[in-house]
């Protein structure tokens, strides 16, 4: 089982970086260095400011897990200020929220499978999942005013598993986070938006 470096996960908590990678293989302590860090955050925010922390990855067992751990490690008013959601339940949640403005319609976006759409039983203007986070990018980039009320709610994203990130969930992260803390949890090194310490243009990472 892999361990963080000694000091590793302390320096993560006190960094003041904007763009961090944390990197560590299986039970490392990823997870729980990167919600106590969103506890630093969210305690240092000065009264009359938006409190609140996205936290995307990609499965909902993932999300059972790390809600079951937010107990132990914050308090339920900490806790409650921390949104996590899966990538498709997010976008999708943002389509059917903000869809109607870019003329995608008022009725409620359903989500298909592949098979459903090969078959032609989806229904009618039903997405896969495979298109739901494209679909939020394409909102976010043509209506500055949605982007800035989406983005606008939280203080920082932290992104789990960031290295099954494909390029979609890349330029989403990116907006998302931009002028924000950007966290990314991933078992190997590669880049996030923006760069890292890996690479030439700033940021912190952490092993």
């Amino acid at each position: 089982m892999e361990r963080p470096a000694p000091g590793g996960q302390e320096a993560v908590v006190a960094t003041e970086a904007e763009l961090l990678l944390v990197s560590g293989g299986p039970g490392a302590g990823k997870t729980r260095t990167a919600l106590l860090l969103a506890r630093r955050l969210l305690d240092d925010q000065p009264p009359g400011r938006a409190r609140r922390l996205l936290f995307l990855t990609f499965s909902r067992s993932a999300v059972s897990e790390l809600l079951e751990r937010a107990p132990t490690l914050l308090t339920r008013d900490i806790a409650q200020s921390i949104e996590v959601a899966t990538f498709h339940g997010f976008a999708h949640g943002l389509i059917n929220a903000f869809g109607r403005y870019v003329g995608l319609g008022v009725d409620p976006v359903a989500v298909a499978s592949e098979a459903e759409r090969a078959l032609n039983v989806a229904p009618a203007g039903a997405m896969t999942y495979d298109d739901l986070v494209p679909a939020a990018v394409d909102i976010l980039e043509r209506a500055p005013w949605i982007r800035e009320a989406v983005a606008g709610r939280y203080i920082a994203v932290i992104c789990d598993e960031y290295q099954d990130t494909g390029n979609d969930q890349d330029q989403l992260l990116g907006i998302l986070a931009e002028g924000r803390r950007l966290v990314c949890l991933g078992a190997c090194v590669r880049n996030p938006p923006g760069g890292c310490s890996a690479a030439p243009n700033g940021g912190a990472a952490v092993a």
